[in-house]
């Protein structure tokens, strides 16, 4: 039973604002006939988040913040759906899955899915009500997580479900106060909402921020095109190039096992399973390791090849196996690599031994002889993508997706504080030790 049962109510507060996505997102509801997975939709068939996805998202951000509940307290917190007044552009994305070990696409394991573009608006409404209990810390730490960054739906380490509060405002009713119930009644009659909740920065843990030059061209294949000419076409939403999040996390993976191998060849499948996640059985991790998803800016018009597939034994062209292919030429990337740390253990607890208390400390200092070496591990990969040695997309066997990044447009940033050269080179040599 609640602990809020027989007390009396001392606040509400309500929270109006607008959520928009930075990147394109998808919250699956169901396999339709053509599509592997469709987007969640309402009776308008108009795509919203549920209360319960970013319900589950603060929880996971908030840890163990009370106002959200626990197994035996209900949650003060009441979400609303975040609806959308405008339907909002749609289209349809493919994966496959990769073999880490040699970058080849998994058989049979081609999957489509639903998304809604960049851009679209939705509405958010949040009640919290306080009892007799005092929750100011709470009630801040909860406003700076819902006015910051925010990652819903699926695949959110590959760049998908990136939403930032565009606007947030909020009314806060103290029934101790004289006429506060007529003030209340107004409300009911008419929402106001009275004061702004500025935005509060995310602190990152180590990030990687580069601008690529397209060497050639690129090729990062989807269904979602509406080139009739060609069998397939670089990822285009609304108009604008894609560089998708999930086609450069592939590549940067395969790629972190190959420098990996060079160092460790005993340990280099399982560090890196441990720092970009991995399904096994019923044994799963999240990814550590987040690539956002961008548009491709100075694109130069996009050419029609025609290809014919060759027989590698007998050199000779495979009938029938002739297909168009539009890639797009030139154009800047600005992608950012994000490392986060793991969580550390209290080993300050008064409630453990101190046997107990030394074994969490050395857990910890584990951790953080691992994460020097991630971090180092993620330099070596992003100094392959600059310096071209490290493909993305499709066509590799013909030169495309290669770049090129310039030393100036290479930067680092941990802790929400840029790092100098000789910051990055010390944190780099982690991985030679």
């Amino acid at each position: 039973m609640s602990q809020e049962v027989h007390k009396k109510l001392r606040k509400k507060i309500f929270y109006k604002g607008i959520l928009e996505n930075l990147s394109a997102f998808s919250i699956g509801s169901k396999e339709g006939d053509f599509i592997d997975s469709l987007c969640l939709k309402d009776k308008d068939d108009k795509p919203y988040i549920s209360a319960t996805s970013l319900a589950g998202v603060l929880k996971a951000k908030l840890k163990n913040n009370p106002l959200l509940g626990d197994n035996d307290n209900k949650s003060l917190v009441i979400l609303s759906d975040c609806e959308c007044e405008e339907k909002p552009k749609m289209g349809i994305r493919n994966s496959v899955a990769i073999n880490s070990e040699n970058g080849i696409a998994k058989n049979g394991v081609l999957f489509d899915y639903e998304v809604v573009f960049k851009g679209a608006e939705f509405n958010f409404e949040c009640l919290i009500n306080i009892y007799e209990d005092d929750f100011a810390n709470e009630i801040e730490e909860f406003e700076k997580a819902i006015n910051s960054e925010l990652l819903v739906g699926m695949k959110t380490m590959s760049g998908f479900g990136e939403f930032a509060m565009k606007k947030l405002f909020k009314t806060e009713f103290d029934f101790s106060k004289n006429d506060e119930f007529k003030r209340y009644e107004k409300f009911l009659k008419e929402p106001f909402y009275e004061n702004a909740v500025e935005f509060k920065q995310d602190k990152k843990d180590f990030e990687i921020k580069l601008e690529l030059d397209i060497t050639n061209s690129l090729l990062i294949g989807s269904v979602n095109n509406d080139d009739e000419k060609a069998d397939i076409a670089s990822l285009c939403e609304d108009g604008k190039s894609i560089a998708s999040g999930t086609s450069f996390k592939g590549a940067i993976r395969h790629q972190a096992l190959r420098i990996a191998n060079t160092f460790d060849t005993k340990l280099s499948k399982e560090f890196v399973n441990e720092l970009f996640g991995y399904v096994d059985g019923n044994t799963a991790k999240k990814s550590r390791v987040r690539i956002n998803e961008s548009e491709i800016d100075s694109v130069l018009p996009p050419k029609l090849h025609q290809r014919n597939k060759i027989d590698r034994f007998s050199g000779a062209t495979i009938d029938g196996a002739l297909f168009d292919a539009k890639a797009i030429y030139g154009g800047k990337i600005n992608l950012t690599i994000e490392v986060l740390s793991q969580k550390l253990e209290d080993e300050k607890n008064e409630n453990l031994t101190d046997e107990e208390k030394e074994q969490i400390k050395a857990r910890n200092e584990e951790k953080l002889k691992r994460y020097e070496k991630e971090k180092a591990l993620m330099l070596f990969v992003a100094r392959d993508l600059c310096a071209g040695f490290l493909a993305v997309g499709g066509g590799k066997n013909v030169g495309r997706g290669v770049f090129k990044g310039e030393k100036e447009n290479f930067k680092v940033r941990e802790n929400n504080k840029p790092l100098e050269i000789e910051d990055i080179e010390k944190i780099a040599k982690e991985l030679l030790k």
